[in-house]
């Protein structure tokens, strides 16, 4: 963040009035601390997560980072939802649910056995 301070002071020295340029910023800081408490308890969550699974399933929070980023977008900043971003999550939990084992094509499981 200092060096984005020193890249705009050329433009702040040219302003008349500085201050007067200050005034919007302090609604700015709470977004920053805002943006920095969410980061910090992600990477809390992401170690505590690492911690309790393998390395499948510490691979796949990726997954659910992106369906937690749709429901922010949604909620918070009203996006619309449409039906290609349901497709999308469904492919994905599909996706899941075939990496996990919960989700078994039978000609997956011919080919394995087949392996073996």
């Amino acid at each position: 963040m200092f060096s984005q301070v020193l890249l705009l002071l050329p433009a702040l020295l040219l302003i008349d009035d500085p201050t007067a340029a200050a005034g919007p910023m302090t609604a700015v800081w709470w977004i920053v601390l805002g943006i920095g408490l969410l980061t910090a308890g992600s990477y809390a969550l992401t170690f505590f997560i690492q911690d309790r699974t393998d390395s499948v399933g510490f691979s796949q929070v990726g997954y659910f980072a992106t369906i937690s980023g749709v429901l922010v977008a949604a909620l918070v900043f009203a996006e619309p939802i449409g039906p290609v971003i349901f497709v999308a999550i469904a492919v994905l939990f599909v996706g899941l649910a075939l990496t996990n084992g919960h989700l078994q094509l039978p000609l997956l499981r011919r080919s394995n056995s087949q392996n073996n």
